[in-house]
């Protein structure tokens, strides 16, 4: 009778290394797309209402000029992280480490979420400060 699977004998399969890169690459390019694209729109409408905003937003904001003005470099360093990704998720295929695969995959993916997560909250923040100044609340 053949043995059910566990978590202590599936092997890593070599698609595990192509879904974490293209997951990987999905979330650094929704970042920015919203770093390089969204953020500076609203940075420009808070500044039009000379709003004051909290040093989590002004940090997203700042790293968003920077991505804004250099993109080129982010790209690069995505390039340069991507590789990254394939060799050390190659590696872990190769040799079977199913653990450490499993950490390195949710441990940069939670990584990305919560930058992304940042940025969201800081649009967010945003528009609720127009949206209290407009309507006259603040």
């Amino acid at each position: 009778m053949p043995e059910e699977p566990t978590r202590s004998n599936l092997e890593l399969n070599p698609r595990f290394v192509t879904f974490t890169i293209v997951m990987h690459f999905l979330a650094a390019m929704a970042f920015f797309v919203l770093a390089v694209w969204m953020v500076p729109k609203i940075t420009m409408i808070a500044k039009d209402f000379a709003m004051e905003l909290p040093a989590p937003a002004r940090v997203v904001i700042g790293i968003s000029s920077c991505l804004t003005h250099y993109w080129y470099l982010y790209l690069a360093i995505l390039g340069a992280g991507l590789w990254l990704d394939y060799r050390i998720c190659s590696g872990l295929v190769r040799t079977q480490k199913t653990n450490a695969a499993r950490r390195w995959f949710l441990g940069v993916l939670i990584l990305e979420f919560a930058v992304l997560i940042a940025g969201f909250l800081t649009v967010a923040i945003v528009y609720m400060k127009i949206a209290s100044l407009v309507s006259g609340k603040h």
